[in-house]
């Protein structure tokens, strides 16, 4: 059985949760298909000890760390997510394209297989950030998200790239991969119980007292849901006061499982993160974006979802997005899926 490392952009906090829900919800379904498909893997976590939810994964600590699990592995996956993308513009070089530099590098130097699969593009404008994804890039096959990102990894890093589609969609209950990634497991009989909210910070600090009342007086219940929910700031440290106090919860260190619970269960959800409204449109619960990135327009477009440029307009109906083209989308990713096992055995 050959043994995979998975590097992602998962990371646990000090409480021992997941610092970014979207990041474990996704890793959790690309490694539970990788184990599937008849792989061990050992799923990297740069952070503190995993405790609640997930998978189990391994602490790495440091650059010897990561060689020391690159040397015992065969192969090394590294998805899904944003990773491409310069995420520490205040250094020279840091942040995601030092670690994807160093992981890729690192393992074809040791004679290890390279896959970057279900990853996300964006523009990347600083030399440096650019030269080391470029680099990592050339180190194996590539998988992108969605055609944005196949487009920006050919004009920016000369790489042409495959299209398979966002990780998560490997949880369709469509696609057949038996309870260990079914979201049922996780999703509580439909209630329609009021709204759920999950938005970035950006947007949460705009999620003043009027907005939240008006919500209130149309679905009763009105809950925050904090997709990133690091130690100790949050997608929730910047609501209003006011409009905390008023809101019906505010969540703090959940697991993914229960993040899909809350909006399974939900009327309808208002947001601006992008994998809880993944999770929405494969529960189908309608779903009202708030526009405004270009990853989320993307998303708006391709899954036809409603959505709104800003709160003020998060009294306007959500809609189911397209399950055709949510279903299109998990078809496409499970294709490439079998064409990253068979890559992986080759």
């Amino acid at each position: 059985m050959k043994n995979i490392l998975l590097i992602s952009a998962d990371r646990s906090t000090s409480a021992g949760t997941a610092n970014n829900l979207g990041d474990a919800f996704l890793t959790d379904a690309l490694a539970m298909s990788l184990m599937d498909s008849g792989f061990e893997v050992q799923v990297a976590d740069f952070g503190g000890a995993r405790l609640v939810g997930s998978l189990p994964r391994s602490p790495i600590l440091g650059t010897l760390s990561l060689v020391k699990a690159l040397w015992s592995t065969d192969s090394v996956v590294i998805g899904g997510g944003t990773l491409l993308q310069d995420d520490a513009p205040q250094k020279l070089v840091g942040g995601l394209p030092r670690l994807l530099f160093v992981s890729a590098v690192t393992a074809r130097l040791l004679g290890r297989k390279v896959a970057f699969f279900g990853v996300g593009c964006d523009s990347v404008e600083r030399f440096m950030p650019r030269f080391l994804l470029g680099v990592a890039l050339r180190m194996g096959r590539v998988w992108v998200r969605d055609e944005a990102s196949q487009g920006r990894c050919h004009s920016q890093f000369g790489k042409r790239v495959e299209l398979a589609g966002d990780t998560s969609l490997l949880y369709h209950p469509d696609l057949g991969g038996g309870e260990s990634r079914s979201l049922a497991r996780a999703s509580p009989d439909r209630g329609g119980r009021g709204a759920v909210v999950a938005l970035n910070r950006s947007h949460s600090s705009a999620l003043t007292l009027p907005i939240v009342e008006g919500l209130l007086a149309q679905y009763e219940r009105v809950d925050f849901l904090s997709m990133y929910q690091g130690h100790p700031v949050s997608d929730a440290s910047d609501l209003p006061a006011d409009a905390a106090s008023a809101l019906s919860s505010v969540s703090t260190d959940l697991s993914w499982e229960q993040a899909v619970s809350a909006i399974s269960g939900a009327s309808v959800v208002i947001a601006s993160r992008m994998h809880a409204m993944y999770i929405a449109a494969m529960v189908e619960v309608p779903l009202l974006a708030i526009s405004g990135s270009a990853k989320i327009d993307a998303f708006i477009d391709e899954f036809k979802v409603s959505s709104v440029d800003s709160l003020t307009g998060a009294g306007n109906p959500g809609v189911v997005p397209d399950a055709a083209a949510v279903r299109s989308a998990g078809l496409r990713v499970s294709l490439g899926m079998r064409e990253l096992s068979d890559y992986l055995r080759s």
